[in-house]
């Protein structure tokens, strides 16, 4: 065999293989980005942080003008509760430099936007945007020549042997533990409903006992003050209304960062952009029955949370604690305080946890 034949030969078996595998991975597509059905159950997650954009510039442009920005601690979030046209825009491991992103690209592909609220978390400042992106399953929505870049990737690469059990439907355990909603929202499951657990023991489960943690050494805290501040500048231009929190975080991972770190980071923020802290001691920060685990709240936390992003800026939270307003000229009393609160935490930290006497719909009006 000569070589002008044996290169024809191998460059076709190549080819066929290649197709074979462009099929299988459009055909049976793992994240979302040929399949765009939101809700169908995969073995592997949604990468909303494409799927969702890909949506909102195409079947849903001109649906929404109030956007929910962040992590996955905000997926949960009812947009409706906000106004009929709101969409959910939070995916797993979201950071201000996602939400630059996105919100860019919204913008120059003439989404009109209302308003904005923009989630900041504890790990805000400590992930960083290239090792985030580098999981294939966490790759935004950009231009079209890297959409494109991706995309080829994605149908070149060879089928995963659970993909095969998909294409089979034999798999017995899928990974999506969620239906995703046509705005962006999810619906939860398990851990969110009081009849479906053993809430005695769940409040003392192991999971509560560790803290969610990230490198204290990735700190990029003037990148990422840098972000938002561009981001306000765009809404600023764009007359968009932008309010900015920070999410809840469990007591056992506050208490693992490194508070130094988090307050500076705060005192930078106020800076720039007055904003909500939901993220302190508090009793839903301090009570497991509020926590799927030390990262996520349960669902109806999120309600409590808009309820109060809903109320006057001025008014007291009505559980102390929970979503206090911060500005440039409060910050530092805020900071002094709360120090004040931790030091008495460390001294007198409860063992006994919070029970709801009653059904969890009317879970904290006994507090």
């Amino acid at each position: 065999m000569n070589s002008k034949k044996f290169l024809v030969i191998f460059g076709s078996i190549a080819l066929i293989i290649l197709g074979c595998n462009a099929y299988i991975n459009y055909k049976y597509d793992m994240y979302g980005v040929f399949d765009k059905e939101f809700g169908k159950y995969r073995p592997s997650y949604l990468n909303e942080r494409f799927a969702k954009m890909d949506y909102l510039l195409h079947d849903g442009k001109g649906k929404y003008d109030t956007f929910i920005f962040g992590s996955s601690r905000v997926q949960k979030f009812n947009p409706k509760l906000f106004s009929d046209s709101a969409y959910n825009l939070g995916y797993s491991a979201g950071l201000p430099f996602d939400y630059l992103r996105d919100l860019k690209t919204l913008v120059a592909s003439g989404i009109k936007i209302k308003k904005i609220y923009l989630a900041i978390d504890d790990f805000s400042y400590k992930r960083l945007p290239e090792e985030v992106s580098s999981n294939i399953n966490f790759v935004g929505y950009s231009g079209f020549s890297d959409n494109l870049k991706y995309k080829t990737a994605l149908l070149l690469r060879f089928p995963e042997k659970e993909q095969y059990k998909y294409m089979q439907n034999k798999l017995d355990v899928y990974k999506l533990k969620y239906n995703i909603n046509i705005d962006g929202s999810v619906d939860a499951q398990g851990t969110d409903n009081d009849s479906d657990i053993d809430l005695k023991n769940y409040v003392i489960d192991e999971r509560f006992k560790k803290p969610t943690v990230y490198s204290e050494r990735n700190k990029r805290t003037q990148a990422v003050i840098k972000e938002i501040k561009e981001f306000k500048r765009i809404c600023e231009i764009n007359k968009i209304e932008l309010i900015v929190f920070m999410n809840p975080t469990h007591i056992v991972t506050y208490l693992n960062d490194d508070i130094n770190n988090l307050n500076e980071f705060k005192r930078e923020l106020a800076k720039i952009v007055d904003f909500y802290d939901f993220s302190t001691i508090n009793f839903i920060t301090k009570n497991n029955y509020f926590w799927v685990e030390t990262s996520h709240t349960r669902y109806f936390v999120s309600d409590i949370i808009i309820k109060r992003l809903l109320e006057p800026k001025n008014t007291i939270p009505h559980i102390k604690g929970f979503g206090i307003y911060l500005t440039s000229n409060n910050i530092d009393e805020y900071i002094s305080e709360y120090s004040n609160d931790l030091a008495e935490y460390l001294h007198t930290q409860q063992d006994e946890q919070y029970l709801p006497l009653y059904t969890y719909r009317n879970r904290v009006n006994d507090k």
